[in-house]
């Protein structure tokens, strides 16, 4: 980088000062501990029951209205599946665009 003029100097000093102020304001010392948010969160020990629980009532209300194709394989993996829900058959004709929402699931259980 080449610093042209002093005002470019000043500007380059305090985004390094404020880069060096949040360092010390907010030190990461433990990576597992900034990573484990379950440990900072109240009753966090429900949360995967009560997604589970949620996640496979909506695959049901939806495979019974025929709004659900459930386990689509894309590739030759074991876990290579996707679901898709659909629009309501009445909403079909009249529904646009497509909402693509990629997740692998929960880092340490679950799956898609």
């Amino acid at each position: 980088m080449t610093i042209k003029n002093t005002a470019q100097a000043d500007s380059l000093q305090v985004v390094l000062e404020s880069s060096a102020v949040e360092k010390d304001l907010y030190p990461i010392i433990d990576w597992d501990d900034a990573y484990a948010n379950a440990d900072h969160i109240k009753n966090s020990a429900n949360y995967p029951d009560n997604w589970q629980a949620s996640a496979s009532a909506f695959r049901q209300k939806l495979t019974a209205r025929s709004c659900a194709k459930l386990n689509i394989k894309y590739g030759g993996g074991e876990r290579n599946a996707l679901d898709l829900f659909l629009p309501a058959p009445t909403q079909s004709l009249t529904s646009k665009g497509l909402v693509v929402f990629v997740h692998g699931g929960y880092w340490l259980r679950f799956d898609k």
